[in-house]
Formats: structure tokens, C-alpha cells, sequence
């Protein structure tokens, strides 16, 4: 029985490293690729920052409010 289950464990591990690693790796991408543009209000005039990503050719534009 020992046998039979070894290798489902060890599938089960390097997968999960596999996806671990993924998550890392985009996760260390996207910090890299953050460029925080600076103080900026929503439109209800809430004050806060704005930070855009860049992904190659792709922008994404986030505003995070003050007091989070």
C-alpha cells in the first residue's frame, strides 16, 4: 500500500510547489511592476493614492483610500 501512495504524495507536493513558485513569482512581478502615481482623490473626493500596474502593453490603474 506504501508503494501506491508515495508517488500520489510526491505529485501532490511538487504540484503544490509548482503553484506556490507561481503564486511568488507574480506576485514579486507585480510588486515590481507597481508605480505608485501619488495622492489622488476618488470621485466622491475621498483622498487617497493611486497606484498603476503594467503588465507589457496593459495598464491597471487602483486607487486605495487614505486609513487602509
Amino acid at each position: 500500500m506504501k508503494k501506491r501512495i508515495l508517488p500520489a504524495v510526491l505529485t501532490v507536493a511538487l504540484v503544490t510547489l509548482a503553484v506556490l513558485g507561481g503564486f511568488a513569482l507574480g506576485a514579486r512581478y507585480t510588486m515590481k511592476c507597481a508605480v505608485p502615481v501619488g495622492p489622488a482623490a476618488s470621485a466622491d473626493n475621498e483622498p487617497g493614492y493611486l497606484i498603476s500596474y503594467r503588465y507589457g502593453g496593459l495598464w491597471f490603474n487602483e486607487f486605495y483610500p487614505d486609513g487602509i
